[in-house]
């Protein structure tokens, strides 16, 4: 059901888009209910394709447009609803990303930006991008990180998208339509009941499942840590790689996590009573299972990428915990040898002190004029070995029992 219009093109065009290298490759896709999707490289060839068969397009999408250019192609367009000129410069030139808006009163069109992976298959040197670096946006921040805004613009008959580059997802849609529209179809989805809210949702579903990670190699890497914590030895080398391996994991959990936050939010606007009461989600049997099973998928990556952020968190607290019991007990042992010592300057202070009183500069008794034996010396030397004994019992049977932890809070007993 895909057709080319290559055709189209005179030798002279073809050769100016195949020299050009450096200028983004301009595509366009039509989506029609009889025809199914046409691509075109020439502008004019597909705004003549949209205005002879206005009634049964569905959608077209523009790739590689600059926003004048995309400002002017929408003024282009068969509209069937008035859109007032700041929509469509919004859609021409977003600023924000992963948003959807309704219009308010009537309800006859919805905006809509999808930050969607951009398909390396189709990635392209863009000269006049890579020159424009004064002007970093949100948008080149994105795009400097591998993802494309795809911009959007709804009715109930028509559906526009704008983008810069390929994004993953984009020719799954295509082919999933145009399978819905083959006529050997039975599943019961035929072209009749194909709208632009369909092909909305579908566009939806594909893109934000395409930007799903694959959190395999993450939660291998939160489970190896959470392993091997307990086992960092105190120093230099593993206790630094330890916390700067949980740093960027933490910040790729993080990355990954806000994320599935924008898309986890914009299926919920989705869905939401507002939308519901619309065109965008008011078809219940096709276009809200879209919305509820790219829902599911989205909030079951993010539950697998918060339970690796509680294993994390609960590994970093367990290691704080062993650093700081390290230093608990470091800290009790210390306490002992110093109650040692203390004892120890107990015992020996009377002692230094007795022996100070004879070392004085004055008469004392028992002095060898008066005393021609050494009875009274050998009996003070005795008097103080059975201090010293004596004295030393207790802090004898405390260096035998050793440091006995007590606990937190004392038992009855």
């Amino acid at each position: 059901m895909m057709h080319s219009k290559l055709d189209d093109v005179s030798p002279d065009v073809a050769a100016t888009h195949h020299v050009s290298s450096l200028v983004p490759r301009q595509r366009y896709l039509t989506l029609d209910r009889s025809t199914g999707s046409s691509w075109f490289v020439r502008k004019d060839v597909m705004l003549k394709n949209i205005q002879a068969s206005q009634d049964s397009i569905l959608w077209v999408d523009v790739e590689g447009e600059t926003p004048e250019e995309r400002r002017a192609l929408l003024n282009e367009l068969p509209w069937r609803v008035n859109i007032p000129s700041a929509v469509l410069d919004a859609v021409a030139r977003p600023m924000e990303s992963d948003v959807v808006e309704l219009q308010p009163s009537l309800a006859q069109y919805a905006h809509c930006v999808l930050s969607c992976a951009i398909n390396p298959l189709y990635e392209t040197t863009d000269g006049a991008a890579a020159g424009d670096e004064d002007c970093f946006d949100d948008e080149a921040f994105d795009a400097a990180r591998g993802f494309v805004w795809c911009s959007v613009l709804v009715t109930d008959a028509l559906i526009v998208t704008m983008h810069d580059k390929r994004f993953l997802g984009l020719e799954e849609v295509v082919r999933a339509l145009d399978m819905r529209m083959n006529p050997m179809d039975t599943t019961g989805l035929a072209s009749s009941v194909l709208t632009p809210s369909i092909v909305f949702a579908t566009l939806v579903a594909y893109s934000s499942e395409m930007m799903l990670p694959d959190p395999t190699t993450l939660l291998s890497e939160v489970d190896c840590i959470d392993e091997m914590v307990l086992l960092i030895a105190p120093g230099v080398r593993d206790q630094p790689d330890l916390l700067r391996r949980i740093a960027l994991l933490r910040r790729r959990i993080s990355s990954f996590r806000g994320l599935l936050y924008m898309k986890e939010k914009l299926l919920r606007e989705l869905v939401t009573p507002s939308m519901r009461g619309s065109f965008v989600a008011c078809d219940m049997a096709h276009v809200m299972p879209i919305y509820k099973e790219a829902l599911d998928k989205n909030t079951q990556m993010a539950d697998r990428l918060d339970d690796a952020r509680d294993i994390l968190n609960q590994a970093n607290l367990n290691f704080v915990t062993g650093v700081a019991m390290r230093m608990s007990q470091s800290s009790a042992n210390m306490d002992f040898k110093m109650q040692i010592l203390s004892q120890v300057a107990v015992i020996c202070l009377p002692l230094n002190l007795l022996a100070s009183i004879f070392g004085m500069n004055c008469e004392v008794a028992w002095q060898a004029d008066s005393h021609p034996n050494l009875k009274a010396f050998w009996g003070i030397v005795g008097l103080m070995v059975g201090w010293v004994l004596i004295c030393s019992i207790p802090t004898i049977h405390h260096i035998v029992r050793g440091n006995a932890a007590k606990a937190i809070v004392p038992t009855d007993s």
